[in-house]
């Protein structure tokens, strides 16, 4: 697929005419989201962006131009909710609140950009994405594995190259929080992993909270037993509370 002037590939589960575009984390790729089951009458879509996957020769140059990514998949397939999970929930916010989406789910996602964000982008001064990786998959787990979701999260960092690592990075730490946003969010789900070192619940909550504070309606949720990517970990309870929040809509 063409999107915004770079290649990429749009990846599709299930069936229905409600569909669901999902931004995926930081170092990963679309197929993050294979095993999401958002149950019938929905599909699950997503793409590789910028410096991920099959897109991992062209890096971000900012997250404005991650979320006009977005914006042009929401586009193209017609999907009026919207889920982001870490980095992808960054992107997924900026444009929940400047879109007609219906929704958002942000998962595990930062309440504002760090400057701790923009330090982490070392991969070109080390001189590979595999010298910092045993230190991002600690980050993501708590542990280096091996094991089914550490080894097919280790898989798709492998794809990415030192300049998108770090551009990815940079981006992420751009992005202004919820402050200037909250207002024009439509409801949304803040969800959070019980063992996230990166982004623990009460990161989360606090994001609930500025939105709830705005005017908004949001909801809060914590799923035990998995850190960062508790996607991959586990996935039937994401799926399960993503689809209770969906239904909760109609």
């Amino acid at each position: 697929m063409r999107l915004n002037g770079f290649d990429t590939e749009l990846q599709s589960w299930g069936e229905g005419p409600e569909a669901v575009l999902c931004l995926h984390p930081l170092g990963q790729e679309a197929a993050f989201f294979a095993d999401l089951d958002l149950g019938p009458g929905r599909r699950v879509l997503s793409f590789d962006q910028r410096g991920h996957g099959v897109a991992a020769a062209t890096s971000a140059e900012s997250l404005t131009q991650m979320v006009d990514d977005a914006e042009a998949a929401m586009r193209k397939t017609g999907a009026r909710h919207l889920a982001g999970f870490s980095m992808g929930g960054a992107v997924a916010a900026e444009l929940a609140a400047r879109s007609d989406a219906r929704s958002v789910c942000l998962a595990a996602t930062p309440h504002e950009g760090l400057p701790v964000f923009a330090e982490r982008a070392c991969a070109v001064s080390r001189g590979s994405v595999a010298a910092v990786t045993e230190h991002t998959v600690q980050r993501w787990f708590g542990r280096t594995g091996p094991e089914p979701a550490i080894d097919r999260a280790r898989a798709s960092l492998a794809k990415m190259t030192p300049e998108g690592f770090d551009a990815a990075w940079r981006a992420l730490a751009s992005f202004e929080g919820y402050g200037r946003i909250a207002p024009a969010l439509p409801p949304a789900l803040c969800l959070a992993y019980a063992g996230d070192l990166s982004t623990p619940p009460d990161v989360l909550m606090g994001i609930a909270g500025t939105i709830r504070d705005a005017g908004g309606r949001a909801e809060f949720d914590t799923i035990p037993g998995a850190g960062h990517f508790g996607l991959l970990e586990t996935p039937r309870e994401t799926s399960a509370a993503i689809r209770g929040f969906l239904e909760g809509l109609e």
